[in-house]
């Protein structure tokens, strides 16, 4: 049970693999101490909720509604002729900074049983550590601090990371930005801080706004484990039609003045402030299909036609936030072509014929079934939430008059 392997794994492909910075710790486990964490989280689930901000490893919250939450938010002021200003966070090493005493009092004012806590710490005390590094097992070693990065409850205990004095770390500081009466709101909630694990994006109507959310933010984590990466730590503004704003405002973290951005890899999903919306998304995502489908098509060449149809229908019938697109004619007959063409370089099959009606006949989605379905799916999961947020959002006038439901409206009901 407190046997722990770690596992380098290099963070993204391109990096310099000779800084120990590019990797990130994998923790691999026994199957028993798995099998504990699970009973654990099972029965106290409810003692780990976080706030609203939060949509990290909540049932029917993800990437896909933070992203839009973001969207939505930020349309809502710009259709009312507001100019947003947004600062996206990143925690540095937030698994590696839980401190067990803090985690374990937390845990107790949390209401868990004294006697299950006293096993935690334990547990976290004792656990011996070993690398393995290129087939080579290094001495093991007992950390002073942190969670594993890959164990069930890790991300669940990074939420509730202890402060030092009152709260839990996370809902304590999504508190006092709520409590600080600045920033963006939708209705009667304040949507001024949206989290996903350790990413924050800090959302105002102003550049004064903005850099009090940032010296909050700043102040709270002086006093704890936790601190922000300036480095990667950006600034966007939103303007919207008609207006120009030609110069950045200086806005300042931790003393490091922060950059300015125009777009921005949020969660995986590129978000832009320009005239292009989601056209960018759009073409990173055009392009990794043809990149997937060539390698596929290359590997499996002599592979069987159930072969290549479960690879297809794997690699092929989802697209990441592809409900939240809102494109142009001409980009969506791209895209659909793309689509088109890496069933062609799968199943190796050129020439002049209908590949809608190979797809059908393949029994694979087709791209304007895959998009509905994922449309459906969205809009299952955001009406079938508790979030605060998203439930403004999906009761406001904006949302209803937005391009975004307007696309879902026509293809779910109106497919061409």
């Amino acid at each position: 049970m407190l046997s722990v392997r770690i596992l380098p794994i290099i963070k993204k492909k391109g990096v310099c693999s000779s800084q120990s910075g590019n990797y990130r710790p994998i923790a691999i486990a026994t199957a028993v101490s798995k099998m504990i964490e699970d009973c654990i989280l099972n029965k106290f689930r409810s003692n780990l909720n976080t706030g609203k901000g939060q949509f990290g490893y909540k049932k029917n919250l993800g990437t896909e509604t933070a992203v839009f939450a973001l969207k939505n938010v930020v349309n809502h002021y710009l259709t009312n002729g507001s100019t947003v200003f947004s600062c996206f966070l990143d925690a540095s090493t937030a698994f590696d900074c839980v401190l067990h005493e803090k985690l374990c009092i937390k845990l107790l004012d949390r209401k868990f049983p004294v006697h299950l806590v006293k096993i935690m710490y334990f547990w976290f005390k004792n656990q011996k550590y070993s690398v393995l590094w290129d087939e080579v097992m290094s001495k093991t070693f007992t950390p002073q601090k942190s969670v594993r990065q890959g164990g069930v409850l890790s991300p669940y205990l990074f939420n509730v990371h202890m402060d030092v004095y009152i709260n839990v770390y996370m809902d304590c500081l999504g508190e006092e930005l709520d409590k600080s009466g600045v920033g963006c709101r939708f209705g009667s909630q304040f949507a001024n801080n949206l989290w996903y694990a350790d990413d924050l994006c800090l959302l105002a109507p102003s550049r004064k706004a903005l850099q009090q959310l940032l010296d909050i933010c700043s102040k709270y984590v002086s006093n704890h484990n936790i601190r922000f990466n300036c480095k990667k730590t950006v600034c966007m503004k939103f303007v919207p039609k008609g207006k120009k704003f030609c110069t950045n405002p200086k806005l300042v973290l931790n003393d490091c003045i922060l950059t300015w951005v125009n777009t921005f890899n949020y969660l995986g999903y590129t978000i832009c402030n320009g005239k292009n919306g989601d056209d960018d998304e759009i073409e990173k995502r055009m392009c990794k299909m043809r990149v997937q489908a060539n390698v596929l098509g290359l590997r499996f060449a002599k592979a069987s036609f159930k072969v290549k149809k479960k690879l297809f229908s794997t690699f092929f019938s989802t697209i990441y936030c592809i409900g939240l697109w809102v494109p142009s004619k001409r980009i969506i007959r791209r895209v659909k072509v793309a689509h088109n063409n890496c069933f062609r370089a799968v199943f190796k099959k050129y020439g002049q014929y209908s590949v809608s009606a190979e797809m059908v006949a393949a029994n694979v989605l087709t791209f304007g079934a895959l998009r509905r379905k994922a449309i459906f799916s969205l809009w299952n999961r955001l009406h079938n939430n508790d979030n605060e947020i998203i439930n403004s959002i999906m009761c406001s006038d904006s949302f209803y008059k937005s391009e975004l439901r307007l696309e879902w409206i026509n293809l779910v009901y109106s497919p061409d």
